[in-house]
């Protein structure tokens, strides 16, 4: 009887210190995963965490989690860009370094997140555009594969995205079900079509 209640008080007292222990030892490889050097050039370093900074703003963006094979191939392709042209590489993460304060800072309010993922979502979609990049391989093309752009219109600065049309279809059939009504699934070729006539 003293020997099992010596075990259970050993293992209770044992608990928060292995936990404690863990939890250390997961931030630590965290850490030394971020810090891995993917590529160095002229003394510049890209590292894992900036890949991972970029693919978490992504995330948002797209509103849809990466696969690992995305990840791979985003990584791929940014190793391949550093190497080429590694300031404008650096420079860029510096901007998203900011974007994903932005959004972090912004985490717990909705109407906040999904204002600034609309004005963001823009502002790159229609940057590529301007200078023809839409289809150049980046962040972007793994973001359009998950929302892609059904409408843009860079007179007005508009872009309507896939995930926006299905939000306001699911506003509309939330207001359709409480009155009754039946509800409609998206029509992406309709809603493009009804934009180009009002622009």
């Amino acid at each position: 009887m003293r020997a099992a209640t010596f075990i259970i008080l050993l293992l209770a007292t044992a608990s928060p210190a292995i936990i404690s222990n863990t939890a250390i030892a997961q931030t630590q490889s965290s850490t030394k995963i971020a810090s891995t050097v993917l590529a160095t050039v002229n003394g510049q370093q890209l590292t894992q965490g900036m890949v991972d900074s970029a693919i978490e703003v992504g995330e948002f963006l797209a509103g849809h989690k990466f696969s690992q094979a995305d990840k791979r191939w985003y990584r791929d392709v940014v190793i391949k860009e550093f190497r080429q042209n590694p300031t404008d590489k650096i420079e860029g993460y510096m901007n998203l370094k900011q974007i994903l304060s932005s959004i972090r800072r912004d985490s717990q309010n909705p109407v906040k997140l999904a204002y600034g993922r609309e004005h963001l979502m823009a502002d790159i979609h229609l940057h590529l555009l301007a200078k023809n990049q839409v289809n150049t391989p980046s962040l972007m093309t793994i973001v359009y594969k998950y929302s892609p752009v059904i409408y843009a219109n860079p007179k007005h600065k508009l872009v309507i995205t896939k995930r926006t049309i299905d939000s306001l279809t699911a506003s509309h059939n939330l207001v359709a079900k409480i009155a009754g009504k039946s509800v409609v699934k998206p029509d992406y070729k309709d809603w493009k079509q009804g934009f180009e006539k009002e622009n």
